[in-house]
């Protein structure tokens, strides 16, 4: 959707490179919370988090995110 919208924002000659610019930007950002961004929001911490889970090791399909309600069990996959 934010693709198609900064592509209708320029000349017809750009859209594509703008389109290619904004699924660069999307990858990157993919890359990026694999890396190290989920380690650093989901582990624990005062602040920020730690490299606990850097690169996801030890994510599985059978490691389980904490919720508030009891009894609630989602795998930790749903966050990535």
């Amino acid at each position: 959707g934010l693709a198609l919208f900064y592509a209708g924002l320029v000349r017809a000659k750009n859209a594509l490179s703008v389109l290619a610019h904004v699924f660069y930007a999307v990858c990157i950002v993919s890359l990026i919370w694999v890396i190290y961004g989920y380690s650093l929001t989901f582990t624990g911490g005062t602040f920020i988090g730690g490299f606990d889970k850097i690169f996801l090791k030890g994510v599985t399909l059978e490691t389980l995110a904490a919720t508030f309600t009891v009894g609630v069990n989602i795998t930790e996959l749903i966050y990535i």
